[in-house]
């Protein structure tokens, strides 16, 4: 069910013969009744999960950070958020003047430890998995490379316009799979 605790993403109704209205068919088997999310066929009721995107920023500077985040290589480790977490570890810590006070910070030292053990875990776990796997950008890298090895040995332009074709379709293939 989707998460209406933003105000964007609560359904407002709207005129039966509103052109943005939703498209899916209610339980009556009516059309919704509800404002389709702009940019989309279907209201917040009924918009496909996998479409929706994890998390909904509004200011374009996170946008732009996210995009960052997630083109970066490195975004397949946690080194980093281990580290953060290790360093408010230390600071919590290093704040205590005295026994008292690590007697009082001890939950939220606790905690600390425990977030940077599951972190450290996951880690682990998820260099394991990935690895051995490539990001997209390093396949495309490679796609290019091989793409310039061809045309060294191949002079043909429809030959050549047919690999690339094939290539492309491959990688999108690919991408759809996995």
């Amino acid at each position: 069910m989707p998460n209406f605790q933003d105000e964007k993403h609560i359904p407002r109704r709207c005129e039966p013969d509103d052109p943005h209205r939703c498209q899916a068919t209610a339980r009556g088997g009516d059309q919704c009744c509800f404002l389709a999310v702009p940019g989309r066929k279907y209201c917040p009721i009924h918009q496909n999960p996998e479409s929706r995107p994890l998390y909904s920023f509004e200011r374009e500077f996170v946008q732009t950070k996210l995009q960052d985040f997630t083109n970066n290589p490195k975004a397949r480790s946690l080194a980093e958020e281990l580290s953060v977490l290790r360093m408010v570890f230390e600071r919590a810590i290093n704040n205590c003047e005295d026994p008292t006070d690590l007697v009082m910070q001890s939950p939220q030292i606790i905690t600390l430890a425990d977030k940077i053990q599951s972190v450290l875990i996951a880690n682990t776990k998820l260099e394991e998995k990935v690895g051995s796997l490539m990001s997209v950008a390093e396949v495309t890298e490679i796609a290019e490379k091989l793409f310039a090895i061809i045309t060294t040995h191949v002079q043909d332009p429809d030959t050549l316009e047919a690999i690339a074709h094939d290539f492309e379709y491959c990688l999108t293939e690919v991408a759809r799979e996995h």
